[in-house]
């Protein structure tokens, strides 16, 4: 027995050996690399969980540390055909939203000439962003909202959830709450029906009577802490507007808000979705909340705004491949959109679908579709943005390949679209297509983490760039031909 492990050992060793100082090498024209006796065993522990259960990306994202506000222009020239806006008919698959930046650059217009002229001061366009992990902590969409708001108008991060798991290291809103809040998301409780857009919904702590009518009591209420981030985006250094959102609940509730003094605002509503407005069109740089409830009252997060201009709505949910979100109640989506109008919404999944050798995913693309279209029931006047999957490479043979699966996904991504009759953006080709998320891991600077899945912060503001490039050629191309 023990004559057996010690060869066991010594073979390891020696073929560790190998795998560590002996390159590929070239004999008589045929190609010989080296074999990694260890690649399937770590990626069996790579891809049996997929990324719902990775958060080892999350200390590489953190990383990096720079000031954006001299954020990059451009990336040189833009390549429209990443972006596929027209259907078999040749109807432009963006007019909508593109009809409503039309408005806001009118009015900056108008507004830039003639201060004394009447216009609209309160035109909006909005835009939710909603995917997986890829866009946690608000990465992809900031860079986004940024290019947007600094072109059309507009300060504020827009939608945030009440509490998030990736608060931490999340750039463009500093937020901490209390640990007593019950969330529910789609993922681990697909069956409440009070769940928002974002996949969440959060029921704050609730107490007796007789300590709700004495406002000065804290002990045990829910709590939200929000500041304004310091050297970061321009657009978000201070609070203009904050609302907030949740269901009916009883008369007797209320919400304390302190800013630069204590406000304290009654939780009356009788739809399904109501809008409070905390702070009116002012200037804060934090401000925190306490929720006065002595019953259940489901709360689906806040909105940080300004009168006017373009909000990038930032809805991650780890995990999500974008099926769960048929489930979604359509009276609360339409709620929702009640108050937020939406004039675009950016689907950004994938990463939970595909394994290496995933080979069938006529499956998926059924699924989704189904969901496209519902969400075209719930979103009437909203435009849609199928975006692909970025390239993910596993480790194969030694060195590090695209999945064999990742074409086949973004293949399939693309005929949602075309047969769902939305916008394609083919991120896997514009970042290089094949092989291409290796050229990222090993940039100076890096563009993406190790697990050569995730853009780090660096590469998800160099997509959110190559987004905004494409939407603002298409925009300018459909203006010039209209």
């Amino acid at each position: 027995m023990r004559k057996t492990v010690s060869l066991a050992l010594f073979v390891l060793l020696i073929s560790a050996i190998i795998y560590l100082f002996v390159p590929n090498f070239n004999l008589f024209g045929v190609n010989f690399e080296k074999l990694d006796l260890f690649s399937d065993l770590f990626l069996m522990n790579q891809f049996s969980s997929n990324e719902s259960n990775n958060l080892n990306y999350l200390s590489e994202i953190n990383g990096a540390d720079k000031n954006n506000s001299d954020i990059e222009e451009n990336l040189g020239e833009v390549n429209n055909n990443y972006l596929k806006v027209y259907d078999k008919d040749s109807n432009f698959l963006l007019k909508n939203f593109f009809g409503n930046l039309r408005k806001l650059e009118t009015k900056d217009k108008v507004d830039s000439i003639q201060n004394n002229v009447d216009t609209d001061s309160t035109v909006k366009v909005r835009i939710a962003f909603l995917g997986d992990s890829m866009i946690e902590g608000d990465l992809i969409s900031q860079t986004l909202r940024y290019k947007l708001q600094k072109t059309f108008g507009g300060i504020g991060v827009g939608f945030i959830p009440v509490t998030s798991p990736v608060a931490g290291f999340r750039r463009s809103i500093i937020q901490t709450f209390s640990n007593n809040w019950k969330t529910f998301s789609l993922i681990t409780a697909p069956s409440n029906k009070f769940i928002g857009l974002s996949g969440y919904v959060f029921n704050p702590n609730y107490v007796s009577k007789s300590q709700l009518k004495d406002s000065s009591i804290k002990a045990g209420l829910s709590w939200v802490s929000i500041q304004a981030p310091d050297n970061f985006y321009d657009n978000l250094d201070t609070f203009n507007t904050i609302k907030l959102y949740y269901s009916q609940t009883d008369s007797n509730s209320y919400v304390s808000f302190t800013g630069e003094k204590t406000r304290y605002f009654n939780l009356i509503g009788e739809d399904i979705v109501n809008e409070l407005t905390l702070l009116d069109n002012e200037s804060l740089t934090n401000a925190k909340l306490y929720f006065h409830c002595f019953s259940p009252v489901n709360i689906y997060g806040f909105s940080i705004e300004s009168p006017s201009g373009v909000f990038v709505d930032n809805y991650a949910l780890r995990g999500n491949s974008g099926i769960p979100m048929i489930s979604l109640n359509k009276d609360i989506l339409s709620g929702i959109n009640k108050y937020f109008n939406y004039s675009l919404i950016i689907f950004e999944y994938g990463l939970n679908v595909t394994l290496p050798e995933t080979k069938d995913l006529e499956w998926y693309k059924n699924q989704m579709i189904t969901v496209i279209n519902f969400f075209k029931e719930c979103f009437p006047n909203t435009d849609i943005v199928i975006m692909s999957v970025g390239d993910k490479c596993y480790k194969k043979g030694g060195k590090y390949i695209t999945e064999p699966s990742i074409p086949l996904l973004v293949k399939v991504q693309e005929q949602i679209a075309s047969e769902a009759g939305v916008a394609f953006w083919n991120l896997f080709e514009e970042m290089g297509g094949e092989n291409s998320m290796v050229k990222w891991v090993n940039n100076k600077p890096p563009y993406a983490n190790k697990d050569y899945t995730h853009f780090n912060y660096a590469g998800a503001e160099k997509i959110g760039i190559l987004l905004y490039n494409q939407i603002i050629y298409h925009y300018k191309k459909y203006y010039s031909s209209n």
